[in-house]
């Protein structure tokens, strides 16, 4: 499956074609093509644990920032309350065929996302294969991290 940038652009569209990982074990990995979490069963790694394989909810999302010469750019995509951060409108396409890839182009540099689960473990991989010229960048990762049953849910706050 390949999705382009026509409809990843269309945000009432692309917020709700969604993709899914199992690692075989009861855990999974799921989201929007556009890593949009419009669920509470959406994140890079909700985990079966114990005996009882109970679902918690490990790891939401990664935000992910470039600075390009000093200007700072989002390919992260989140909506809280009444906010909405446009991290899709830097993005081309998204491809499934086993795995998850998502490819950005922001300023002449070029990032591919890619999502991966270990079978048979609580084990995600997230691997990016940044593409530039001679541009000076930073690559900023903030992991975002929860240990809630997947059922539930937590309310976002902003913090000043």
């Amino acid at each position: 499956m390949r999705v382009t940038e026509e409809k990843i652009q269309n945000i009432d569209v692309s917020s709700r074609k969604e993709w899914i990982l199992s690692n075989g074990i009861g855990g999974f990995a799921s989201s929007t093509i556009i890593g949009l979490n419009t669920r509470k069963y959406h994140a890079l790694l909700v985990a079966a644990l114990g005996e009882s394989g109970d679902r918690y909810v490990v790891l939401p999302k990664i935000n992910e920032t470039i600075s390009i010469e000093g200007n700072t750019y989002s390919i992260s995509t989140n909506e809280c309350g009444n906010f909405l951060e446009k991290g899709y409108k830097n993005q081309l396409y998204f491809r499934k065929s086993y795995l998850p890839s998502f490819y950005y182009e922001v300023a002449g540099v070029s990032v591919t996302k890619t999502i991966a689960l270990e079978y048979g473990a609580n084990r995600v991989a997230i691997a990016y294969l940044v593409k530039t010229t001679d541009k000076d960048i930073i690559f900023n990762l903030q992991p975002l991290v929860n240990y809630r049953k997947f059922h539930t849910t937590r309310s976002c706050y902003y913090l000043d």
